[in-house]
């Protein structure tokens, strides 16, 4: 704004400067001309003075009468202008310039009066010398006619402008007078009394141009010639001065238009640039003016919205508007921008449809030279497929929440949600409940009546809960034939719950294909509150331990209860463990990972065993050693017999399973990146990182799978879909590929919730990009079922048990 007004001040002094020297110019031009047109005068003043002096010189013979009375005409008339002329009179204000105008006029006043006395001499002598003619010719013939003949002819060549002396005249006169004296003749007396007039007349001629000469009105009047043309000249000067500031003055306006056009020609090529970058943008962008009436709509809007550019011009946004949005939303919005503000938002708008549409949006206003507003400018991104993608994700994220909490089996309380629930709760009460002998149901009834019967006492154990207990209790399935019912606000003492229970689940009939059964069942009871040692799940875990030890229905867990024989356990496999170690008795096995479509091994997981009397699973071992401090140098081990693995087999693929604490553990790092930078294919590694594992540093794993991917390893996200991560994790962690939890994989054929959180993992990894892996494929019907939900690559005993790596590759 600010350098606008300089630009306008600037144009318009240099415009007032051009004007204002062109005024000048023009003053100083008519000025010069008009003392042009007066030294014309004067000039002409100069020829008038010249005649007159020829006319004064003249001789009389010749002398016109006619000229005199012109020449005294111009005269008056030329000094009338003189005294008319204000340019004249301005010039006359100069007191010196005066003096020699008036000493001019009065020479010119004093050559009138030369002329009027030239005027009537010359009539005289003209009179005389016609009379003298008159005389000499009628004069008879006498001795002094020839004398009178003589002066005659003097007095005739003298009036006709001749060289004869006025002297010699005067003798020749003076002579004949005297000679004449006693002549008594009329003729000759009148003859030489108009002589003597003839010779009075001349002697005033004379003397006339003597006069005249002394005059010296010339000088005079070449005086008032160089006074103008010196006046003239120093305006001459000034003209071209003023001329030379004129023609700076055009320059630089000629130049400030120049650069103005070159402005102008810019921002209109950079307003054709604004035009087309607003057109062809990406975003939704909508001019208004001040009252909010739509001007401009770009073809991304309109292309989005399916509103036609005619149906949306000169009617407001709110032709937009979904209705979702409050009226205060819509106050605040217009209180902001019209107070000169930015307003940036979100809006829920609607197409031409009616469809909704997701808008992030930033409006400002413009404004003019005045800081008036003039118009408003939104710039919207239409964000409707990142809502509706986030809200699958939220949705899928909800089904793995479920999923991770919720016992896919029953729909109860699963063993994820009882440690939350007894991390949150101080007081309650735990009840662990185990169907006795259940092996041998399972193979009397086989695996599916198994699950139905596990269902049907899910069912009998929620209507005993309902039923007899108070509001505060909840039912959780463990595992297998494992419940736990957890009560908060007890009605009735524990042995006498636990007696109800069993008596009740005791004699309530099963119904298995038209067969009835019953079912026995051990409880073991905690504390009301976690001990300093274990914990409630723990002590109801112990007490029905030893309720099965002592061979009755249930028991409550008491400080006596053999923990000592749960700790003894845990150090025996922690010596376990150490001797295995020293003994370089931690081994690796492998597993092989298909690629469906081929047939063929893509991959070789990398399983960790013991070798002791049998060989030992992880499941034996590895909790109990992450209580120790032998877990981060069974995790070494396997890294490196990893490696050395690698080393001999460059052309295989293997995958060793990675957990958050080995990230956090700075030992195990170091190895990594050690047998990292010493192989020379490490792009045949891949990390399964613990989905189920509770991560708690997200930046830190992100930070270290950058460093690990620099060398070409790939990044993998085990058992996912029974941990705490959810599909916005995974972009986090920038993974390869995802392996579905085996829990869920094995349960396919039987389990139609499990097929669902299948067909949403699977949705989402196509979406995204991902491969995915299934493990625990132990059947055909599994791995048929697989193939049609489009998953790529598969691992279980189907196709091959873990082995040795001398008995696999």
């Amino acid at each position: 704004m600010k350098n606008r007004y300089l630009r306008n001040f600037f144009l318009l002094m240099i415009i007032l400067l051009v004007v204002t020297f062109g005024f000048s110019i023009y003053k100083v031009n008519k000025d010069i001309v008009d003392k042009s047109k007066w030294i014309d005068k004067i000039y002409n003043l100069k020829l008038i003075n010249n005649d007159i002096n020829t006319l004064i010189t003249r001789p009389t013979g010749f002398y016109n009468y006619d000229a005199s009375r012109e020449l005294i005409h111009n005269l008056h008339q030329l000094f009338e202008d003189f005294e008319q002329d204000e340019v004249i009179r301005e010039f006359l204000y100069d007191s010196e310039h005066y003096l020699v105008y008036k000493r001019t006029k009065e020479m010119f006043e004093i050559k009138e009066r030369y002329i009027h006395i030239f005027t009537s001499s010359n009539s005289v002598l003209n009179y005389a010398m016609r009379v003298l003619t008159t005389i000499i010719t009628q004069m008879p013939q006498n001795h002094y006619k020839q004398d009178l003949i003589k002066l005659h002819s003097h007095l005739v060549l003298m009036g006709m402008g001749s060289d004869s002396s006025l002297d010699e005249i005067k003798s020749l006169h003076v002579k004949l007078q005297n000679d004449l004296k006693k002549e008594s003749s009329s003729h000759i007396k009148l003859y030489i009394s108009h002589v003597g007039i003839l010779i009075e007349n001349f002697s005033k001629l004379i003397n006339l141009y003597e006069e005249n000469k002394k005059l010296q009105i010339e000088k005079n009047i070449n005086q008032l010639i160089l006074y103008v043309k010196e006046y003239a000249n120093v305006q001459i000067k000034r003209l071209n001065s003023l001329m030379g500031v004129l023609v700076f003055s055009i320059f630089l306006l000629i130049l400030f238009l120049i650069w103005l056009l070159n402005k102008k020609i810019r921002q209109e090529i950079d307003l054709e640039m604004f035009k087309k970058a607003i057109k062809d943008s990406d975003n939704h962008i909508v001019i208004t003016d001040a009252k909010h009436h739509i001007e401009f709509a770009n073809d991304k809007l309109l292309e989005s919205s399916n509103f036609k550019l005619e149906e949306i011009l000169g009617k407001t946004p709110a032709i937009m508007q979904s209705g979702l949005h409050t009226q205060e939303f819509y106050e605040e919005l217009h209180q902001t921008i019209s107070s000169g503000k930015r307003w940036v938002g979100e809006f829920i708008n609607k197409d031409a449809h009616g469809n909704l549409r997701y808008e992030k949006a930033s409006i400002s206003p413009v404004f003019d030279e005045h800081k008036k507003i003039t118009h408003y400018i939104a710039i919207k991104l239409d964000v409707t497929a990142d809502k509706l993608h986030q809200k699958e994700i939220e949705e899928k994220n909800a089904e793995i929440q479920k999923r991770y909490y919720t016992d896919y089996l029953t729909g109860l309380r699963n063993r994820n949600c009882l440690m939350g629930k007894l991390d949150k709760e101080i007081e309650g009460r735990l009840y662990y409940i185990n169907i006795n002998d259940f092996t041998q149901v399972k193979t009397f009834y086989g695996m599916k009546n198994s699950d139905e019967i596990i269902k049907k006492l899910a069912k009998v154990l929620e209507e005993f809960s309902n039923n007899q207990l108070t509001c505060g209790s909840y039912l959780f399935r463990i595992k297998f034939d494992e419940f736990c019912l957890w009560c908060k606000e007890e009605n009735m003492l524990p042995k006498r719950l636990m007696k109800k229970l069993h008596t009740y689940i005791k004699h309530n009939e099963f119904i298995i294909d038209n067969t009835p059964m019953n079912l026995d069942i051990t409880i073991g009871c905690s504390k009301n509150i976690d001990a300093k040692n274990t914990n409630r799940y723990i002590e109801a875990e112990i007490a029905h331990h030893n309720a099965r030890l002592e061979n009755v229905n249930y028991m409550i867990y008491q400080e006596q209860n053999r923990v000592e024989e749960l700790y003894g356990k845990n150090l025996q496999t922690i010596k376990l463990i150490q001797e295995a170690l020293a003994e370089d008795r931690v081994v690796i096995y492998l597993q092989p990972i298909y690629h469906l479509p081929s047939n063929t091994v893509y991959m070789y997981e990398v399983l960790v065993r013991i070798q002791d009397e049998q060989i030992m699973s992880p499941d034996m071992f590895l909790e109990t050693s992450k209580m120790s401090k032998y877990y981060h140098k069974i995790m070494r081990t396997v890294i490196k017999k990893t490696f050395a693995l690698m080393r001999k087999n460059r052309d295989k693929r293997f995958s060793v399973n990675f957990s958050y604490i080995d990230f956090t553990n700075e030992a195990t790092m170091s190895c990594l990146f050690e047998e990292l930078l010493k192989c020379k294919a490490p792009q045949n590694l891949t990390l399964e990182i613990l989905e189920s594992e509770n991560i708690q540093d997200y930046g830190m794993i992100k930070e270290k799978i950058l460093q690990i991917k620099k060398f070409g390893c790939q990044i993998s996200i085990d058992d996912f879909g029974a941990g705490h991560s959810n599909y916005y994790r995974l972009s986090q962690l920038d993974v390869d590929y995802i392996k579905i939890d085996g829990n869920i994989i094995k349960n396919l054929d039987k389990d139609t919730f499990s097929m669902q959180v299948i067909q949403s993992i699977v949705d989402f990894a196509k979406k995204s990009e991902y491969p995915v892996v299934a493990e625990y494929v132990h059947s055909e019907k599994i791995l048929d079922i697989i193939r049609e939900c489009g998953i790529e690559y598969a691992q279980g005993y189907y196709f091959a048990q873990p082995k040795l790596p001398s008995e696999i590759l």
